[in-house]
């Protein structure tokens, strides 16, 4: 809502629930996903909320980390010892990750109030198998969120098969991370790009509208990327019409191919990608 030249923003798995909800939901997630049993999950839930009281209430670090040692100890005397060297690792690290300053951050971040003051078009996609965002809970938040601050360019997508990486996976765990090949399913780069150009057009008509822009590039005219600085137009992502250049002007290949491409299509510059 501070940057006007943000023509719109894409959030993936992003979270739309504070960040104590979202470890829940996750937790319980991914211990059902690994067969857990529904008495295992809320013995879970309850060590998380021992854990989370804990952070959420000590400021001083030496306490805290006194306070979250005790309750590991508290914890492993309830355990059988041939299990308890295992048991001890495991919470060791857990117990050392809920102390950092970012976890801390995280377990009381809200996003509502931040998403309500985003007026420019969202898209939010999630995949149906994230465990660690869980699409139903986080997308209702975020389109509640957009539509109490009175944003009506919001469009939510979940995708069928797809985990929190937007890998086609079978449960989702996060131990299938490593064993997928596939960087990113296809099916997540069409749902993202079907919006994209869709706002596309609709920037252009809006910016056809707009005389301080420029004039959009018509049928033999040539276009490149405004990139006004100063005092002028901040807006570095505006598509208006070029000084008639010669076309000797263009000395790369990649120059020409950027030309080429920008005379049939509507396109945002690429970071690295200088105006031509």
């Amino acid at each position: 809502n501070r940057s006007a030249d943000v023509a719109f923003i894409v959030l993936m798995a992003g979270p739309g629930l504070p960040g104590e909800d979202i470890l829940y939901l996750q937790g319980a997630a991914i211990a059902k996903a690994g067969g857990a049993p529904d008495a295992a999950i809320a013995g879970n839930r309850a060590l998380q909320e021992q854990i989370f009281a804990i952070v959420k209430g000590e400021t001083d670090l030496t306490v805290l980390t006194t306070r979250l040692q005790e309750l590991e100890e508290k914890i492993i005397s309830g355990v059988p010892d041939p299990q308890r060297g295992a048991t001890r690792r495991m919470l060791d690290a857990q117990m050392a990750a809920v102390a950092t300053p970012w976890f801390r951050y995280f377990l009381a971040y809200d996003p509502r109030p931040a998403l309500a003051k985003v007026k420019c078009p969202v898209l939010a996609i999630n995949g149906e198998l994230d465990l660690q965002v869980p699409y139903q809970p986080n997308l209702d938040a975020i389109g509640a969120a957009l539509k109490t601050g009175g944003n009506p360019n919001v469009t939510l997508i979940h995708v069928p098969k797809l985990n929190h990486l937007f890998q086609t996976a079978t449960t989702g765990s996060p131990t299938e991370y490593t064993t997928i090949e596939e960087t990113m399913a296809p099916a997540a780069l069409d749902a993202i790009t079907r919006v994209y150009l869709r706002r596309n057009v609709e920037l252009e008509a809006r910016l056809r509208n707009e005389p301080r822009f420029g004039a959009i590039r018509r049928p033999g005219e040539r276009r490149v990327i405004a990139r006004q600085r100063g005092g002028t137009n901040s807006l570095s992502r505006k598509l208006v019409t070029s000084s008639q250049k010669p076309d000797s002007a263009i000395h790369s290949p990649r120059r020409r191919a950027c030309r080429a491409a920008t005379a049939t299509a509507t396109v945002a510059r690429l970071p690295g990608c200088r105006p031509c």
